[in-house]
């Protein structure tokens, strides 16, 4: 068995929630990467996400300006008991994962990591080591207006 280091490849916050299947077959295509080397993350929504966005709010990491500039942008209602509500609010908040990016352990990265900084860089998306729990690379892009979930 091959050792990696794994990476996850996130969408920047301020987006609405995006079907990671196609983001990764684009990012897998510029990159000439295959299915073993760049995995697509599927999340449900579920109560945990509710409860997540009960303890944002309680924390005061999020605010109620938040969700209502947040439902103005997406054209919804403030539901913040709906799980599907609390998902996409939270992937708007904080950003959304997409996929795991799994490199060679033996090699040396920095090529690697140069091509997929461009991609990442035209795609507005962050790149997150998680091993060093680091962000390697995050590129906010101006075309951040939402569309509707």
């Amino acid at each position: 068995m091959r050792r990696v280091h794994e990476y996850e490849i996130w969408n920047s916050p301020g987006r609405i929630t995006v079907d990671p299947d196609s983001i990764v077959a684009e990012i897998a295509s510029e990159l000439e990467l295959g299915s073993e080397t760049i995995i697509p993350l599927h999340q449900v929504p579920g109560e945990v996400d509710c409860q997540n966005l009960r303890v944002a709010l309680a924390e005061r990491e999020l605010s109620l300006d938040d969700l209502a500039k947040f439902c103005s942008a997406s054209r919804c209602s403030v539901n913040p008991d709906d799980p599907t509500f609390a998902y996409h609010f939270l992937n708007y908040s904080y950003g959304q994962s997409l996929a795991w990016l799994h490199l060679d352990e033996k090699d040396d990265h920095d090529a690697e990591r140069s091509r997929i900084y461009v991609v990442a860089r035209r795609k507005g998306l962050a790149l997150v080591d998680q091993e060093n729990l680091l962000c390697l690379v995050y590129f906010a892009t101006d075309d951040l207006a939402p569309t509707s979930i």
